[in-house]
């Protein structure tokens, strides 16, 4: 969607009864995973490390179509009206129609990377949408990254300096939207959380860069031979292709390191750092309770 506002708007008026109400979609031929988390906080990353399973699919770019359609759905079910009941009898026969397509997207996706044991995928901005995709596909699992928020935000601003060639510029508009976005993202994954028993990992970045993390990752995707080595390189494609793109982040294609940890130091003043910190508190320590928590 278009602003925060409105995601969160349309995703209110969509009721736990109504969508408990919805006939499943549990048929798939495979494990569909996906992974989640708030943009520059490692996401990236952890879908390259996750794929270099032989269970799983080659590392692919982010998954924009199947994101796509959950928003169009939730904008259209918000706003169903006399109009759309000219093509469906009722809100369920439309969600019903919908998904045929989101479950053949998913299918076709498959069958074009070789139909892997495991389909891995990611799109950040699916994390608002897991109270709509978690109950439609129960046999869907979630792999969620979270970063520091301090980290998160200066990497953004180093993204947008190099993009204005204004290698000190600090963008209050900037700052203040990727704080929103961080506690919007986490906030709605962890009210999720509890009714993804089993089928939700949550990793911090920091953890998970000194190799912590990585054996309970395998057990939760029944994946044996995560390599860390193989990081960027069991790919369709190659990442160094995205440097020219506005957001390109200079952890794409390196080595799994802890020497991005904290680098919001050299980025952003103490008084933002202390700003950021501040106003992300409450949704860091909820999703640090839960790293391990769902997990099977």
């Amino acid at each position: 969607m278009n602003s925060i506002p409105a995601m969160q708007d349309g995703l209110t008026q969509m009721s736990d009864g109504y969508l408990s109400s919805i006939d499943k979609t549990d048929d798939l031929p495979f494990h569909p995973v996906f992974v989640v988390g708030a943009p520059r906080c490692g996401t990236h990353f952890i879908h390259s490390l996750a794929c270099t399973s032989e269970r799983a699919n080659p590392f692919v770019p982010e998954y924009h179509y199947f994101y796509l359609m959950l928003e169009a759905y939730v904008r259209s079910l918000s706003s169903f009206n006399a109009a759309d009941s000219a093509g469906f009898a009722s809100k369920e026969e439309f969600t019903a129609h919908h998904f045929v397509f989101m479950r053949n997207a998913l299918l076709a996706m498959w069958e074009h990377l070789g139909k892997p044991e495991s389909l891995v995928m990611k799109h950040c901005s699916l994390t608002p949408f897991l109270s709509i995709v978690g109950p439609r596909f129960p046999n869907m699992k979630f792999l969620a990254i979270q970063r520091d928020a301090r980290d998160s935000v200066a990497s953004e601003i180093r993204a947008v300096r190099k993009h204005l060639g204004d290698p000190s510029a600090l963008p209050t508009e900037v700052i203040n939207k990727a704080i929103a976005r961080y506690n919007f993202y986490y906030g709605s994954l962890v009210r999720v959380a509890s009714s993804l028993a089993g089928r939700l990992q949550c990793v911090r970045y920091e953890e998970l860069v000194q190799g912590k993390g990585i054996e309970e990752i395998g057990r939760f995707l029944n994946f044996h031979d995560i390599d860390p080595r193989k990081l960027w390189k069991r790919a369709t494609f190659d990442i160094g292709d995205f440097s020219d793109f506005l957001l390109h982040s200079d952890l794409w294609g390196s080595p799994m390191s802890t020497k991005h940890v904290g680098r919001y130091k050299d980025t952003l003043p103490d008084y933002m750092s202390d700003h950021i910190r501040t106003q992300t508190k409450r949704v860091t320590l909820a999703f640090e309770a839960l790293c391990g928590t769902y997990a099977s």
